[in-house]
């Protein structure tokens, strides 16, 4: 059986598991603790049937080290939480219909999860060669990944403090960004590409295209917006403040 073949079976098995779980817990946001595990599964199938050169261990190191944080982070942050307000949003769009959260949000993410990871997928199945472009590609995902993680601990940080109940986090990264968490994940997605580079696979590309995307567009960014007004200090702070890429300028 090949890696494409088990990647796949193992990712629609793993979130069937996810799903049945959301629904004893009657909380679709479990697929968030998904979803970073999910990429470890893959890339490490794929690494498993690899040459396993050093690229390729770097490149799955990269990935581990992405979704096994964020999986920590997420379950730290929402155990025993209500559910998300996205999934309460979508529950009501769907009349609670289990049908479409399993196909909507739990197929879907599988999907996403394989079309994002397709610039690991094919550089395991390469001989992992070293190129100028990967040594960038790593430098993109170690600044990423170092961003995202400062932007998440500074929020829960400001969280953890009482005195900042009802007010908008514009500390650490958040000065710079309204959404640095955002700017770090598609930041070293793009990284993990770089690291991955053969231009006979320039068309992988897709994977971290996607993410940004759907960030932007779909389940982040957009989902916020309206949430965020409620602030009494979001105006002046959307006015001055870029929503993804960093302002270092800002007084």
């Amino acid at each position: 059986m090949s890696a494409l073949t088990i990647s796949v079976l193992s990712i629609f098995c793993y979130m069937n598991l996810y799903f049945i779980w959301s629904i004893r817990e009657k909380n679709l946001g479990v697929v968030d603790i998904a979803w970073g595990k999910g990429f470890v599964i893959i890339s490490f199938i794929f690494y498993w049937f690899s040459q396993k050169s050093p690229l390729h261990t770097i490149a799955l190191v990269f990935v581990a080290s992405w979704g096994l944080r964020l999986t920590y982070y997420l379950f730290k942050r929402n155990h025993g939480a209500p559910e998300d307000f996205r999934y309460q949003s979508l529950r009501k769009e769907w009349n609670d219909s289990q049908l479409q959260a399993y196909l909507k949000v739990f197929m879907f993410q599988g999907f996403l999860m394989f079309i994002i990871s397709l610039p690991i997928q094919f550089l395991m199945r390469s001989s992992g060669e070293f190129n100028i472009v990967s040594f960038i590609g790593m430098a993109v995902w170690l600044f990423g990944f170092s961003w995202e993680v400062w932007a998440d601990s500074s929020l829960s940080k400001f969280k953890s403090n009482p005195s900042n109940k009802g007010k908008l986090c514009t500390v650490g990264p958040w000065k710079y960004s309204r959404h640095p968490n955002y700017f770090g994940e598609i930041t070293l997605w793009y990284g993990i590409f770089l690291t991955c580079f053969n231009s006979d696979y320039w068309w992988t590309l897709i994977g971290p295209v996607v993410i940004h995307f759907f960030i932007i567009k779909v389940s982040g960014i957009a989902f916020l917006k309206d949430r965020m007004k409620k602030y009494p200090d979001y105006a002046g702070y959307f006015a001055k403040t870029n929503a993804l890429i960093p302002n270092f300028f800002i007084k």
